[in-house]
Order: C-alpha cells, then sequence, then structure tokens
C-alpha cells in the first residue's frame, strides 16, 4: 500500500528511499552501485536545484537526503 504524499515545496529537505520488493536486493554488485551512482549523479547537479546532503547504498535500499530548491513543472 503506498503512502500518500506528503507536502512538497521548494527548500524543504527531502528523504527518498529505494527499496527492493520482499526484501530483495537491488544492488547485487559494484557494476550495479556504480550504474546507479551515475544516474543519480544527473539528477543532482546544481543545476537541477537538488542539493544532495547523504547517500548510503545497502544491498537492499538505498537512502537520499538533500534539498530540492526549484521543481521541474
Amino acid at each position: 500500500m503506498t503512502r500518500q504524499a506528503c507536502l512538497d515545496a521548494p527548500g524543504l529537505l527531502h528523504h527518498i528511499m529505494i527499496r527492493g520488493m520482499e526484501r530483495r536486493k537491488i544492488l547485487v554488485n559494484d557494476r550495479d552501485r556504480e550504474d546507479s551512482l551515475e544516474r543519480l549523479s544527473k539528477l543532482v547537479f546544481p543545476e537541477n536545484s537538488y542539493l544532495l546532503k547523504s547517500l548510503t547504498f545497502m544491498p537492499i535500499l538505498v537512502n537520499l537526503d538533500g534539498y530540492c530548491f526549484a521543481f521541474r513543472g
């Protein structure tokens, strides 16, 4: 069951969690981690107005915390 959307406004701290279904691994090896990091780097550069404060890679989940200062309409 999905959760309802929370308050979404520029300047608020956002916590994003990516988790595998049924606690299955989403990052199996270093290649998966490198690919995920490359994809995320395209989203968090300054021109996208996202300031990444923390990033955690674990085999079954990825956690991101950061501030989004502008939204793509």
